[in-house]
């Protein structure tokens, strides 16, 4: 029997190295599309394992599962159609399809990230995590979706302790040889083997170096102000991540590698922690714009009422990018809402750069939305872009969201945006960033 991990205590078999885990370890996360555990569930539950089988001489191992090419699904039959086929393929692999190994736990089934899954299987030998997965694989494909459409799956398994020292290691491990059986070809399970660090686990451990020995002192960030278009004056800023980090350089860099090694989530509530601790120290500073990677929407401390950030959520807007990989429509609209109960503003960030874009703008509730550079540069040359831009602005109007052009850097393109009714103005024509948030106006100095 399969352990749904969110329903209280865990019903494990007799003997199982997963008995008396504490009920607390089941609520550190629920994938709302699927309802499984989130990928932080694995981590707890993982360590806790580990500590119970090693004082029985079992093994423990751990099966990163990811969909081949499930974007072509997604696009075949749609977004919804998309989400249904995400929970039908849970519900396959929290199906019992055989007896448990002896003196074994039951598989926990956990939504690690959008089309990937992870199991942890305490007591399990390496052979037997390897069998469990091909079976979960066949099952996989032998599912029927819209227009007999079908889905293949890849999985790498790694086992405690000979692939790892500890819980993160062995996830990171098992996610490497992941990587190796899709890149040679996908529809297949590979058990971890040292050489496959050498292609797919540099990463990982650069990430997890980062939040375990460096931590803030290895983040900088760069304020760019935010003008309204009437007057120019300072109303906001955005805080822009500037790692400091050879290998990662960019914030975009990183955050990849943070996906990679399932720890989003940490270097997320690092990034927040870091940038916001200007607006702690002083509360005559200017908003903050924040950015968010699309899967900290599934953090649970993000809307937690006792979280780091409730003081400052009035004074802390927070941007959602890369709408492609957000993979549920009513989980983004759930997670704002929550924001907005705590007193969070939410923006939209790249509005223009795609289909998903749009979409989201006219289904979220946004107090934002940020126009993509694509559309701003050169925009005074361009009746065609200045239609639809002005077309964009009066829609976010009459749904209430005040728009931010982004990287404005001519007056042609300024003037061109306030005549078009934008909001408010961001962009190197009124400063590339400094190290230190604005002020707002003192009375005096207000026009």
């Amino acid at each position: 029997m399969t352990v749904h991990v969110p329903k209280g205590q865990p019903e494990v078999p007799e003997g199982s190295a997963l008995r008396s885990i504490p009920p607390a370890l089941a609520r550190v996360g629920v994938d709302p599309l699927t309802g499984l555990p989130g990928h932080h569930a694995l981590h707890a539950w993982l360590e806790r394992a580990i500590a119970r089988c090693e004082v029985r001489d079992r093994p423990v191992s751990v099966v990163v599962l990811d969909l081949d090419r499930f974007g072509e699904v997604n696009r075949i039959v749609g977004h919804t159609s998309g989400d249904d086929v995400m929970r039908e393929i849970a519900r396959a692999l929290e199906h019992a399809d055989g007896d448990l190994p002896a003196d074994a736990g039951a598989p926990i089934i956990v939504r690690s990230s959008g089309d990937e899954f992870a199991a942890l299987l305490a007591g399990w030998s390496r052979e037997e995590a390897v069998a469990w997965a091909d079976r979960k694989r066949a099952a996989i494909a032998s599912l029927r979706f819209l227009a007999g459409h079908t889905c293949s799956a890849s999985a790498g398994v790694a086992t405690y302790p000979v692939d790892a020292p500890d819980a993160r290691e062995l996830v990171v491990s098992a996610r490497a040889a992941l990587r190796v059986g899709k890149r040679e070809g996908r529809n297949c399970t590979l058990a971890y083997q040292p050489a496959h660090d050498g292609a797919c686990g540099i990463a990982e451990r650069v990430v997890h170096a980062l939040l375990e020995r460096r931590g803030a002192r290895a983040l900088a960030f760069v304020h760019q102000p935010i003008v309204r278009a009437s007057d120019h004056e300072i109303v906001a800023c955005e805080a822009l991540c500037r790692p400091r980090l050879e290998r990662y350089a960019s914030p975009a860099a990183l955050f990849a590698a943070a996906a990679a090694s399932d720890v989003v989530w940490e270097i997320g509530r690092l990034v927040r922690s870091v940038a916001t601790e200007p607006l702690r120290r002083d509360p005559s500073l200017v908003p903050l714009f924040l950015n968010l990677h699309p899967h900290e929407l599934a953090d649970p401390t993000l809307v937690d009422p006792e979280g780091e950030l409730r003081a400052l959520a009035p004074r802390v807007v927070l941007e959602i990018g890369e709408c492609a990989r957000l993979s549920s429509l009513d989980a983004a609209r759930a997670t704002i809402d929550r924001l907005h109960t705590l007193g969070f503003r939410v923006a939209l960030d790249d509005l223009g750069a795609g289909y998903a874009t749009l979409r989201w703008m006219s289904e979220l509730d946004l107090d934002y939305v940020k126009l993509d550079r694509t559309l701003i540069a050169d925009l005074d040359g361009s009746a065609a872009r200045r239609t639809l831009v002005q077309a964009l602005i009066e829609f976010a109007h009459q749904r209430g969201q005040i728009v931010v052009a982004e990287g404005v850097e001519t007056e042609a393109e300024r003037d061109a945006l306030a005549g078009l009714g934008c909001d408010l103005l961001q962009g190197w024509l009124f400063g590339r960033g400094t190290s230190q948030v604005p002020r707002l106006p003192s009375e005096g100095e207000k026009r």
